[in-house]
């Protein structure tokens, strides 16, 4: 688990160097995917990069979020 979390975190430096000058036209900036801007791309990453690990540290959440929710 070490060696992937090294991985993502690796990944993740590399992928914030050309976004990180990025002003607010830049975000929304179209890309290659018809009708997607990096916005659209990042936070479409993000979402499922959370589930994904949701689904590594509580796969019963993540099948069932309706029941996360309805608890006190």
């Amino acid at each position: 688990m070490d060696a992937l979390a090294d991985d993502v975190a690796a990944e993740s430096a590399v992928l914030r160097g050309p976004l990180e000058p990025l002003d607010e036209d830049g975000w929304r900036r179209a890309t290659p995917a018809v009708g997607w801007s990096i916005l659209d791309q990042v936070t479409h990453q993000a979402h499922f990069g959370e589930v994904a690990m949701q689904s590594a540290t509580d796969p019963e959440a993540t099948m069932n979020p309706l029941a996360q929710s309805r608890q006190p």
